[in-house]
């Protein structure tokens, strides 16, 4: 895990103060889970009849990703999804109306995750993350529906 950790640092990875911004002096001891790879908030597509993005606060860990609708370890978590054999995908902006976004595709769940990030440092990290535990290299989305409020398909 160490090694991992130390990999992700070499990626420019940074990690999450008590308020979810972004600093690599602050360490690893503001993280809501101590055995997490990575963590930090994203705005995920959300609904079931209106697709929107929302805020949600990610963990990631060695077997899933988890989601929160803040940071605060007494909360149980929104969803999780595994990561075995999950693929990911760096989403066109045009495609999903959003800079920095990506997708994870789980194998055992027929849905499609989308995730958008504050910069593209920031979806670097997150990318690297998940192709170290996944062992799956990102795939780059270039022509695609455009998925926009309301219109996201369901299935991916």
């Amino acid at each position: 895990l160490e090694n991992m950790i130390n990999a992700l640092r070499a990626f420019g990875a940074s990690f999450i103060d008590q308020e979810g911004n972004s600093s690599s002096s602050q360490g690893m001891q503001s993280k809501m889970d101590p055995h997490s790879i990575h963590e930090g908030f994203l705005l995920k597509v959300s609904g079931i009849v209106v697709k929107e993005w929302q805020k949600r606060y990610c963990v990631l860990t060695k077997k899933e990703m988890r989601w929160f609708l803040e940071k605060d370890r007494s909360l149980k978590p929104r969803n999780s999804v595994p990561l075995v054999g999950a693929t990911i995908k760096l989403e066109h902006r045009s495609a999903v109306d959003k800079k920095y976004v990506f997708s994870l595709r789980p194998l055992s769940v027929q849905k499609k995750y989308y995730l958008a990030c504050g910069s593209e440092q920031n979806r670097c990290c997150w990318v690297k993350a998940l192709e170290t535990i996944t062992g799956r290299k990102a795939e780059a989305v270039v022509g695609t529906t455009v998925l926009r409020k309301g219109s996201l398909d369901r299935g991916g």
